[in-house]
């Protein structure tokens, strides 16, 4: 039995709204910020690392559903070391959450999925995944939850 945890990036993982939007190169400032060509930064925040550490510890598995760049936002990824958290990262460049959900659900379906959680600040996006995954839970971020840390007890 496999339990998922699917993150989106823009506004809930990091604090930028759009990471498409930067300008490669990037340089990493400290652990959770680096900074574009352009002197634009993007912070991961407080508590990302913590729970997506916690949550592979528990057994989760972690995806992204991410409306981005791939190219861009992949580099962001590896430059922050958050690559490694992840076991499947969905980024396209359109709002169809919904697909990306169930291109992560066809991914996993041979591990029997036991719960699946989608974890994003846009609420029209989140009922667009509900809409057409009733049994997905939902958490709308900054809504719900306040920070990523407060998101630890939705997972004990």
């Amino acid at each position: 039995m496999v339990k998922i945890v699917i993150f989106d990036l823009d506004l809930t993982l990091w604090n930028h709204p759009d990471a498409s939007a930067l300008t490669p190169p990037f340089e990493k400032l400290d652990e959770s910020t680096l900074v574009d060509s352009k002197g634009e930064e993007l912070k991961l925040h407080k508590c990302a690392r913590m729970i997506l550490g916690f949550l592979k510890k528990k057994g989760y598995k972690l995806a992204i559903a991410s409306w981005n760049e791939y190219d861009i936002v992949i580099q962001v990824l590896r430059i922050l070391d958050l690559v490694k958290y992840f076991d499947f990262i969905v980024i396209k460049p359109h709002f169809r959450k919904e697909e990306m959900v169930e291109e992560i659900l066809e991914f996993f379906k041979n591990n029997n999925i036991e719960s699946v959680y989608f974890i994003d600040d846009n609420p029209e996006l989140i009922n667009r995944v509900k809409k057409k995954f009733p049994w997905v839970k939902t958490i709308v971020f900054g809504f719900e939850v306040s920070t990523l840390c407060d998101l630890t007890p939705h997972f004990i």
